[in-house]
């Protein structure tokens, strides 16, 4: 097939779709399809390898007339472009088949208002951010790509996302295509995890007997950061030995406020890192009480990985951490705030029996969550476009 892929931004040194809609795009043209990505911003895309990238000049997608831009850049392009589909991997354009990698603004917004500790504080807050002129723009950029005639099917990575879309859009679940995330892990053999454990718990300093937690995010307050600390402080409280490893993007505040909690002894900033299956290695537990994510890629690599995960039902990957049937590979807290809640399952986990339960039952989650398998999937969805095309003469 040729293909047409969209998304705002490609890196394969960052997070979430910047870095899968990469993978997939490498995958699709290795099978065969001839690939074209449309972005805005091109960081770091590494080796083509017959993959063609187009990149709007002059799109900064920090402000409104950026955003425009890109949005008017994509139908263009797209409507110029001769394939036999089209992806968007953003709610910024349409195209004929929509898979919003971050989930819906919409509810990103609802989210981000639950950060606030007052009803009122949320409700003004979300209202403030729908009403800013980035706000409006996102807002009505989506509604504008989810009604647009050319979308035939919608993917989703998770069942999060399939009731976002169902909620605030009313779009039929025969719309809907499930097809949940992947990710794309190297092979570690055991000798070299255990001289990553070694090195990290040693370059950090890490007691040999401690339970280490394993915390990182792009927007660490988005993330939980803040939840996180307090649970933490209760298990200091109830004289647990553990220390806490930070990954990314960690503000002053939350330095301050662990020296406030009076845990900052056992709490590691580690910043902005490309070494997170290193970290994975040397945690006995991936913590990330988030208010709100698609499909929570560190959580996914983590328990691949065979590390027990702790997340919320606002991830987007619970049904992966705790399954309908089978043993739980760690814990879903309801809420990020309930930090009672958090702190017990942390607490749970510190028990090494129950650890190597929730380990044991990660087993077989490479190929679950394999990219292959997300690309056999959406390739499926890709040829039954086609064929209805086809069937209809379009």
């Amino acid at each position: 097939m040729n293909l047409a892929l969209l998304v705002e931004v490609c890196n394969t040194r960052g997070g979430g779709t910047a870095r899968s809609v990469v993978h997939i795009a490498r995958e699709l043209t290795a099978r065969g399809h001839q690939v074209q990505l449309f972005v805005a911003r091109a960081i770091d895309h590494g080796d083509l390898d017959g993959l063609t990238i187009r990149e709007c000049e002059a799109a900064s997608l920090k402000r409104p007339l950026g955003l425009a831009r890109f949005s008017r850049w994509s139908r263009q392009v797209l409507g110029n472009h001769p394939c036999d589909v089209s992806v968007s991997f953003t709610t910024l354009a349409p195209a004929m088949v929509v898979q919003p990698g971050s989930g819906t603004v919409r509810e990103a917004f609802e989210r981000r208002a639950v950060l606030e500790r007052s009803s009122y504080v949320q409700r003004l807050k979300c209202r403030l951010l729908a009403l800013g002129p980035k706000g409006r723009f996102l807002l009505a950029a989506e509604r504008r790509t989810f009604r647009d005639p050319l979308i035939q099917r919608f993917v989703a990575a998770s069942s999060y996302v399939v009731d976002q879309l169902r909620r605030h859009y009313h779009i039929r679940p025969d719309r809907i295509d499930l097809n949940h995330a992947a990710v794309k892990i190297p092979a570690v053999s055991d000798p070299l995890r255990d001289q990553w454990r070694r090195r990290v718990r040693g370059g950090f300093n890490v007691p040999d007997d401690a339970v280490v937690y394993l915390f990182a995010a792009h927007d660490s307050r988005f993330t939980g950061i803040e939840p996180l600390l307090r649970a933490c402080q209760r298990l200091s409280e109830r004289n647990l030995h553990f220390t806490l490893l930070l990954a990314g993007e960690n503000s002053y505040g939350a330095q301050r406020l662990a020296a406030k909690l009076r845990i900052r002894e056992k709490v590691r900033f580690i910043g902005t890192t490309n070494q997170m299956f290193q970290l994975y290695c040397a945690a006995d537990v991936t913590c990330v009480p988030t208010y709100f994510d698609a499909a929570n890629r560190v959580v996914l690599e983590s328990l691949i990985m065979g590390i027990p995960a702790i997340s919320t039902a606002y991830s987007g990957v619970g049904g992966w951490i705790v399954p309908e049937s089978g043993p739980p590979r760690g814990r879903v807290v309801a809420d990020p705030d309930d930090t009672t809640a958090l702190a017990q399952a942390m607490a749970e986990l510190a028990d090494s029996g129950q650890r190597q339960r929730c380990a044991t039952a990660t087993a077989g989650l490479a190929d679950q969550l394999s990219l292959t398998r997300h690309v056999d999937g959406l390739e499926a969805i890709l040829h039954r476009v086609v064929a209805s095309r086809q069937d209809t003469g379009l």
